[in-house]
């Protein structure tokens, strides 16, 4: 209404507008909710009927009323625009199209607006004459910037606002204006037409008139002058350059190259000129014409003492020294040479700093490494490659020092987290060498804090920055946990990776230095066995829980994934973690399941891994009651009953809060798998003797008779539970300890793989019956004995001795008669 309204006080005006308006509803207009619909029949009657002042009066009116209101979207700014182009108030028009096109920042954004059509407005035809030239020129940059967010080509854009800056009758300002916008948006790789405006923007813009001179100010200007570096290779441009910023400089008193922005300005102009002629092969190369221009801008920044940017240069012609003309001592020489005429601590530091790294990727460690503590000597901070440089240090010195590697990653660490441009990635890296230099330094606690917050942060960031940069960091990440878990937790490290080369053995700089892509080998479905790797190597600094909240992890992955290969190489490698805290359900069902495969697999080791390839657990699930289910049942009293069984003993024995729980649960998870399992004779039998054991309805001369009874391979598990419980109850220490010495070398031998079942299954029930058997038969003191105990409770559990190096200090103290073959696997840890 407020749009009618505006409409009927243009000249002439219409009288009582209201009334007027309800004698066309319904005829002419059709009232809808919140606008009015005009029959076809009438929709341009004024186009005929009206004078032309009117006409435009009318559009220009209904446009003003449509941008009134608080809120102009899409619609209505596009209705607006259009109105006031029919009113020929074409400022207007202009003002609201830029406010659309300012809103625009992102690809999407720019798409929407070129949907609705915004983005063709005056683009095959000039912008009309009547609009202020720097509203039009406005426009056309806004133009440009969107077609660039588009990927379209601008040419034609560009020409037009080419076009008004040679307008004649432009005041100096507008002129000044224009070619800013000109400047602003050049891609021309020829730089006679920057050069062109450039110098009438430095000739003229102290005639600006007052109201633009805080806007188009010194900084401003200078901004001009750094817009063109990518571009500046030949020597002629370099001059023109490097004259119109002497000519700014005397015009002004400003020290351009006092600008932060100067070093990296001086390095991609330099780095330009070294890679000027990456199109022709190096050996064809004119490395004659580089050098020359390096020089070129050497001499120039000696001559007037710019000490860093002459640094700046300087270190790519040291590059060239070492990597194309193959001449470290001449290199080295001239960095010796030129620090000595330096009096600036950040330009020695550039240059100590490329040497350094030069020497490093010739393998020249010592050379690198003393450079480059030269260039950490001055504490650069600020400087944003001082990271880098502690890197290079760390990589260079870690063979001969890693104390002081790991010095130098924890001060990359620290500066990184106050960098707050540095890119998730490239801290991401840093704390990658940081984890190496702990585990390196045997801090295997911090290693693994270190690696878990690695893992956890590639994650986060998987689906916004999964590039080949990150898809690299993963793959080294899971490349040095695969080394790293097996060597904390003692077991045998890979040599061989899938395509048959040597394993890469971690070290100081294995995420900074390489930087191959690695995307052709990398598989999304094998992302859980990162997770994986983690927790064996939480098992190894001896954090079940954490080892078990991994693998959790690893598995939900893996079932979100679908892949059944992946949740079966799962169950094996990290079936231990639910036993080992008490899970019951999830270790039964994780061991049951890896040993159905087993028992399903046949043939040779080719025939086992094709069938591994192509078995799925549906198919494991239907081929029940079977011998090889019941091969598999039996596999899983040995590897997951009995030490769970153990469990519940220990904590019997040491009457644990949790002990009444962890009983029933065991029972009860017999007893639920018995209405569907393959051998249910074995199951009953496994609960008949487990209840009689943990209730102590059975004589200890009662189990040893049983034992006996099962003399064959097919019974051993029910004589390794009555042995147990001959452990558990037996009164007679060394009864008890002949009974230890009978079947721990055989859990040696069968839990050599899974060595935190023996770790934290095992031994606590070990350790409770030997300190027992101490505690009654040793003869000495009472501090002798302590000592004996904390002898014991010393020795490192990740050892894998560690059972026999128990059993060693107790049988010295007591008098008991060793077999031979038992004496091979107590003092010569030879397999029982």
């Amino acid at each position: 209404m407020q749009e009618v309204l505006s409409v009927c006080e243009v000249s002439e005006k219409i009288l009582h507008p209201n009334e007027k308006l309800q004698d066309l509803i319904n005829i002419w207009i059709q009232e809808n909710k919140d606008s009015f619909q005009i029959s076809p029949l009438i929709y341009n009657i004024g186009v005929d009927n009206l004078s032309i002042e009117v006409f435009e009066n009318v559009h220009i009116a209904l446009a003003k009323s449509i941008i009134s209101t608080k809120t102009v979207n899409q619609i209505s700014a596009y209705r607006s625009v259009s109105s006031f182009i029919k009113g020929k108030d074409f400022d207007n028009a202009g003002v609201v199209l830029l406010k659309v096109y300012f809103s625009a920042k992102t690809k999407e954004e720019a798409k929407y607006l070129s949907d609705w059509g915004y983005l063709s407005y005056w683009v095959e035809n000039d912008i009309p004459q009547e609009m202020n030239i720097i509203l039009k020129s406005y426009i056309r940059c806004e133009q440009i910037r969107l077609f660039n967010l588009l990927d379209k080509e601008t040419t034609i854009l560009f020409d037009s606002l080419e076009n008004y800056s040679q307008v004649q009758s432009l005041s100096i300002s507008d002129a000044i204006i224009i070619k800013i916008f000109l400047l602003s948006n050049s891609t021309n790789a020829d730089l006679s037409q920057y050069w062109f405006h450039l110098e009438f923007i430095i000739n003229n813009y102290i005639k600006l008139d007052k109201p633009f001179t805080e806007i188009i100010n010194i900084d401003l200007i200078s901004g001009l002058l750094w817009l063109p570096v990518t571009k500046l290779v030949s020597q002629k441009d370099i001059s023109a350059w490097l004259n119109f910023i002497e000519q700014l400089s005397e015009s002004t008193n400003d020290d351009f190259f006092s600008s932060e922005y100067a070093p990296s300005a001086l390095k991609i102009i330099s780095g330009k000129i070294v890679n000027s002629q990456n199109s022709i092969p190096i050996e064809e190369r004119n490395w004659g014409i580089i050098v020359d221009q390096l020089d070129f801008l050497i001499s120039y920044f000696e001559k007037n003492k710019f000490d860093v940017l002459l640094a700046t240069v300087m270190s790519d012609k040291v590059a060239l020294e070492f990597q194309i003309f193959k001449n470290p001592i001449n290199a080295e020489n001239s960095i010796i040479k030129l620090s000595k005429e330096l009096t600036s601590d950040i330009a020695k530091y550039i240059l100590f700093d490329v040497i350094g790294k030069l020497f490093y990727y010739e393998k020249n460690l010592p050379k690198s490494s003393l450079w480059l503590q030269k260039a950490l000597d001055f504490n650069c901070t600020s400087q944003s490659s001082f990271v880098d440089t502690l890197i290079y240090a760390a990589s260079s010195i870690s063979n001969e020092n890693k104390e002081m590697a790991l010095e130098f990653c924890l001060k990359a660490n620290e500066l990184a987290q106050l960098n707050l441009e540095l890119s998730e990635l490239d801290y991401i890296q840093i704390l990658g060498e940081l984890a190496i230099a702990y585990w390196l330094n045997g801090n295997n606690n911090q290693s693994f804090l270190t690696f878990e917050n690695i893992v956890e942060r590639l994650f986060k960031i998987k689906e916004e920055n999964r590039d080949t940069n990150w898809i690299r960091l993963f793959s080294w990440t899971g490349h040095s946990l695969g080394y790293i878990a097996a060597s904390v937790t003692k077991d045998r490290v890979p040599e061989k990776v899938s395509d048959g080369g040597d394993y890469t053995i971690p070290y100081q700089g294995i995420f900074t230095f390489n930087t191959k892509d690695l995307s052709d080998i990398y598989l999304v479905k094998n992302n859980p066995l990162i997770l994986a790797n983690l927790a064996i190597f939480a098992e190894g600094i001896n954090n079940i829980e954490k080892a078990y909240t991994l693998s959790l992890k690893a598995f939900d992955l893996a079932r979100r994934n679908g892949d059944d290969q992946i949740i079966l190489m799962l169950s094996a490698v990290c079936g231990q973690y639910p036993l080992i805290n008490f899970k019951i359900t999830e270790a039964f069902e994780t061991s049951l399941l890896f040993s159905a495969i087993s028992s399903h697999l046949s043939g040779t080791p080719i025939d086992r891994s094709s069938k591994f390839k192509e078995m799925t657990i549906s198919d494991l699930l239907t081929d029940k009651p079977s011998l090889e289910w019941n091969a598999a049942e039996s596999t899983t009293v040995t590897y997951s009953i009995i030490p769970l069984f153990i469990m519940v003993l220990t904590a019997q024995l040491e009457n644990t809060k949790d002990y009444q729980q962890k009983k029933f649960e065991y029972v009860e998870m017999l007893e639920n798998y018995i209405p569907d399992a393959s051998d249910v004779k074995l199951w009953e039998s496994v609960l008949s003797i487990s209840n009689q054991i943990i209730n102590k309805t059975i004589s200890e001369s009662e189990l040893i008779k049983m034992a006996n009874s099962y003399d064959d391979e097919e019974n051993k598990n029910f004589k390794l539970l009555c042995l147990i419980g001959v452990i558990f109850n037996s009164k007679d220490n060394m009864i008890m300890l002949s009974q230890i010495l009978n079947i721990f070398p055989y859990f040696t031998k069968i839990f050599s793989s899974v060595k935190g079942i023996l770790k934290f299954a095992l031994l606590p029930f070990l350790k409770n019956r030997l300190f027992k058997i101490l505690k009654e038969s040793f003869v000495g003191t009472k501090q002798e004995l302590v000592e004996l105990n904390l002898k014991i409770e010393n020795i490192d559990i990740s050892d894998n001795n560690v059972i026999q190096n128990m059993l060693q200090i107790v049988i010295s103290e007591v008098e008991i008669v060793v077999q031979e073959d038992r004496k091979a696997w107590l003092y010569k840890y030879e397999i029982g």
